[in-house]
């Protein structure tokens, strides 16, 4: 009987095995693609459960967090803003019919603009109706982009900027941070409860990679660099 010299003689036998009722007959099994490796990878990870052993039960739980890093590289991500406002009097009052009057246009500069791929709003075309923070004076607005580059042209750079000069005359100057920023897979719609938690954790933590600013922003998971953003992202207001 063969005696194999080392371990890496014995891999290097069983990169080859011989099909049944052919005798002598070596050949290669079929080499998987990249995408096919990753799929595998994904459904093993996906249905590895935990297990009574403490080995085996960290080895799932790291093939778990390598399944979600994993997904985070390879999925495009996309830039969330949040932004919440207490008007200073109700929307119905003609102190604030300059901003209501003004809704329409900024929605569709928003949704005109380079980069943008969705906004909250009802059944009106905007977000006035929909609660958060369990107050009812509360205004919230939400929006996904491509890049934060996208949204940041759009904030300070574009016809927004000067609708929203008038910010003082309609809103309260508020001293906790009233926005946030943060990343989510392509394809995720984010909720108002979202938006509240990272507003919230902004607030009792400052910038980190959950909830951050413009001021202090987090590169995405899958692109480990700082977004190129102007030095002078100071609120138009």
């Amino acid at each position: 009987m063969a005696r194999w010299q080392s371990r890496s003689d014995l891999r290097a036998c069983a990169q080859y095995r011989l099909p049944r009722g052919r005798p002598g007959n070596w050949r290669r099994p079929r080499r998987f693609t990249i995408s096919e490796k990753i799929y595998s990878f994904s459904v093993a990870s996906r249905h590895a459960r935990p297990s009574s052993h403490p080995r085996l039960h960290l080895a799932g739980a790291r093939l778990r967090r390598a399944r979600g890093a994993l997904c985070l590289w390879f999925t495009p991500l996309r830039s969330v803003h949040a932004n919440i406002a207490l008007p200073l009097e109700p929307l119905t009052s003609d102190r604030l019919a300059g901003f209501v009057g003004a809704l329409d246009e900024i929605n569709a500069l928003a949704d005109a603009a380079p980069g943008f791929v969705w906004r909250l709003q009802t059944e009106d075309g905007d977000a006035t109706a929909i609660q958060v923070l369990d107050d009812d004076r509360l205004l919230i607005n939400m929006s996904v982009w491509t890049s934060l580059e996208a949204l940041a042209d759009f904030a300070y750079s574009s016809d927004h900027v000067r609708i929203m000069r008038q910010r003082r005359e309609w809103f309260v100057s508020m001293t906790q941070a009233y926005q946030a920023l943060w990343w989510v897979p392509a394809g995720h719609v984010p909720t108002v409860a979202e938006a509240e938690q990272h507003i919230t954790h902004l607030r009792e933590h400052g910038p980190t990679d959950y909830a951050f600013t413009f001021r202090t922003p987090f590169p995405s998971p899958s692109q480990p660099t700082l977004p190129h953003l102007s030095n002078d992202l100071t609120c138009p207001a």
